[in-house]
């Protein structure tokens, strides 16, 4: 199981890499992704891609820097979780809004996007318990209790 640390970092990796292709090849993307033009809130599709491209890089720059803090503190763990349950819900979303107007391809780059996101998730929930269990340990050698069985007296 990777740790936490790790997770996150190759989370960021993803949404660095998924950021730059949704923002250089935004126009080529539109034309791949949909079988007709429709308006994602007022935005060309291709203007879409462009601003949720850039809004992966900010999200990628976060996670980044989470991963490489020294101490990891689980509110900000809990943030990117967060993230990614908006994520997962805008992605279901979205294929019900304009999932007709879709190509497969479309379909498919955004059932693959929440499959790998809600991935992410669960390890960083994983990594997250760990984390916790971390803290509790530490908390009983600072008080100078060790963890013993029930048999041993």
């Amino acid at each position: 199981m990777p740790s936490l640390r790790t997770t996150l970092l190759v989370d960021s990796i993803v949404c660095f890499i998924y950021g730059a292709v949704l923002t250089i090849a935004a126009r080529s993307l539109s034309t791949v992704f949909m079988n007709t033009t429709v308006s994602l809130l007022g935005y060309p599709p291709q203007e879409a891609l462009r601003v949720l491209g850039l809004c992966v890089l900010g999200i990628g720059l976060y996670v980044c820097v989470i991963g490489y803090t020294k101490q990891i503190l689980p509110i900000a763990v809990w943030l990117v979780i967060g993230i990614e349950i908006v994520w997962i819900i805008g992605s279901i979303l979205l294929l019900g809004w304009v999932g007709n107007a879709l190509s497969w391809i479309g379909v498919a780059f955004i059932v693959s996007g929440a499959v790998t996101v809600f991935g992410f998730m669960v390890f960083e929930l994983i990594g997250l318990q760990s984390l916790r269990r971390g803290y509790i340990d530490l908390t009983r050698e600072d008080l100078g209790t060790e963890p013993r069985s029930l048999g041993s007296d």
